[in-house]
């Protein structure tokens, strides 16, 4: 089996470290840690516009439900290093330990919520920032052909801003302003020039954690809190509903509720003041 660990790079990129250490172990616990890699090179390739992107290390021998792993950046110059990350499992992210801390839910021996239903937060927190909060990225994936006037969207792009025809040499050839966007396709009025790469200007959407600006984590955790605690409302529910007189948990649900409503409050706040507006010539207002 293997596991692919991604790591956020620092703030700055490579401006102050360059290289990824990063430490398995067994148990969740810093003690007998040990390096499965020393010198993962900070990969500049996944950078956007709003993240410093991040870097990637499979570990062959990695086995999800069985390891964790913490890592920190250093730099090869000067041996400077950053402190260890927190410690997460394989399957995760370091939001894993982050929101075990926040719901006080660090008890390993009676974990409330397991690893895979902190990772199904996860994914579902990051869903939740789509349409508002995105990625600006350009796709060169898709190149003209002959008789070809329709094209698919390349994988992950939502929305389309920007089309230009570029040459062999890098160099744009046109940007052509007759084509229209349907249905997850271009399609131009008139069949292409042949053999030009198509530039697209494009919004995707962040799909991983690590893709996101650390700028953004406490909202994550506090839209991964929202949900658990409508999970707690659930389960306190069953017993108001059935054993109130012999079990009567259910007595805590108006407090559960009261603390849903101001999260709910907040994190639409905190939304709103994180929605990227798009540019007017994106919109062809101008």
């Amino acid at each position: 089996m293997a596991f692919i660990v991604d790591v956020r790079n620092p703030k700055d990129v490579t401006d102050t470290y360059n290289q990824v250490e990063i430490q398995r172990n067994t148990s969740d616990s810093a003690t007998g840690m040990a390096d499965i890699k020393t010198d993962l090179v900070i990969g500049t390739g996944k950078v956007t516009d709003v993240s410093p992107g991040y870097s990637s290390y499979n570990d062959s021998a990695g086995v999800v439900g069985t390891h964790f792993y913490r890592y920190r950046h250093k730099n090869t110059t000067d041996s400077n290093t950053t402190g260890y990350s927190r410690i997460f499992p394989a399957g995760g992210s370091v939001l894993h330990p982050q929101f075990r801390r926040r719901m006080r839910d660090t008890n390993s021996a009676n974990y409330f919520f397991t690893n895979d239903d902190i990772s199904d937060l996860v994914r579902n927190a990051i869903n939740k920032l789509f349409p508002r909060v995105y990625m600006e990225a350009i796709d060169e994936s898709l190149t003209t052909l002959a008789d070809t006037e329709k094209y698919n969207y390349p994988l992950g792009v939502f929305r389309i801003n920007q089309i230009e025809f570029i040459n062999s040499d890098g160099t744009i050839y046109s940007s052509p302003k007759n084509y229209k966007k349907r249905a997850k396709q271009i399609i131009f009025d008139t069949t292409p020039p042949t053999g030009y790469t198509i530039r697209l200007y494009v919004d995707k959407q962040f799909t991983k954690a690590v893709e996101v600006p650390e700028l953004y984590d406490d909202l994550l955790l506090d839209l991964m809190q929202l949900e658990a605690l409508q999970t707690f409302e659930n389960e306190r529910s069953k017993y108001f509903r059935y054993t109130t007189v012999t079990n009567p948990e259910g007595g805590n649900l108006p407090s559960i509720a009261r603390v849903i409503e101001r999260l709910e409050i907040t994190t639409e706040k905190r939304l709103q003041s994180l929605q990227r507006v798009r540019r007017a010539t994106f919109m062809h207002l101008t």
